[in-house]
């Protein structure tokens, strides 16, 4: 339940940092505001699910429980710089990757233990589905809709998202 009240609120504040430019081409506007902070929200929840999906996917199946929780410095981080920079600078690191034993699970395997190349690749596999997921959005832009902006800001996102992911800072997938 607290795994996805933060997911929730990752995927609200990523939406809100990506959509801040986005509020009225040269005034403000509630209505376009509102709008595409719903279209940014949409794109989130779905590259969120997505990067997670891979770390739990590859969890499940090494037999180890993948667990995403908020690093709330780097969300707060994300908000300020955002705000600060009139919205020039975009911070998307805020998601942390904890992994645990699940010893029924792991029974019969060679190292019954968690090692660190387990940890390792099971963080690794977030930013690299979100790689792959960008580069299928490009792939799609491609070959069927040449002109559909919306997939450039996909493709942003999921990139940015992945490469921040992949700063070795504690608790990031990059540091593990």
């Amino acid at each position: 339940k607290d795994e996805w009240r933060e997911f929730w609120i990752v995927a609200f504040v990523f939406a809100f940092i990506l959509s801040f430019n986005s509020w009225g081409s040269k005034t403000f506007s509630l209505g376009a505001g509102l709008m595409n902070l719903f279209i940014a929200f949409v794109i989130t929840t779905v590259s969120l699910l997505v990067h997670h999906f891979g770390q739990r996917a590859y969890a499940a199946k090494k037999g180890i429980q993948a667990e995403q929780r908020v690093w709330w410095p780097g969300l707060i981080i994300g908000l300020i710089l955002v705000i600060f920079s009139n919205g020039a600078v975009k911070f998307f690191a805020a998601t942390a990757l904890f992994v645990h034993h699940v010893t029924a699970a792991r029974v019969g395997r060679f190292f019954h233990a968690l090692t660190d190349r387990t940890i390792g690749t099971t963080a690794l596999l977030g930013p690299l589905f979100s790689i792959v997921f960008a580069a299928l959005i490009k792939l799609f832009q491609s070959l069927f809709a040449p002109g559909w902006a919306l997939a450039d800001q996909i493709f942003m996102f999921n990139i940015s998202f992945a490469l921040f992911s992949m700063l070795p800072i504690p608790p990031l997938d990059g540091s593990r």
